[in-house]
């Protein structure tokens, strides 16, 4: 596996109101493939607040993801959901690995 690198692909939804991320990640996720993606979603998505997400992607990073992609999980406003990731998830990720914290 020389040159392999880990890629994590993560299905995201972010907002203050942590119950309503949830909410528009599973009804984006049960819209795609049609079942009720509640009793999944934190197999397969990262939803919640901010601090919530930061936490989700730092533990995909300290298991050895070396990339990240982010599927944006919401139907209703896909612009504020890449600003609120971009804004307040994707600095403290990356402050956590310049700083060696973990």
């Amino acid at each position: 596996l020389s040159g392999f690198e880990w890629f994590a692909h993560c299905f995201m939804s972010v907002n203050p109101d942590a119950n309503r991320a949830r909410e528009e990640a599973a009804a984006f996720l049960g819209g795609n493939y049609q079942q009720d993606f509640n009793p999944l979603l934190d197999r397969v998505a990262v939803a919640g607040t901010p601090a919530d997400g930061i936490r989700r992607l730092q533990g995909f990073v300290d298991a050895g993801a070396q990339h990240i992609v982010i599927l944006l999980a919401t139907r209703e406003n896909p612009q504020l959901l890449r600003e609120r990731i971009v804004n307040d998830v994707l600095p403290a990720v990356a402050e956590m690995q310049t700083s060696g914290a973990q």
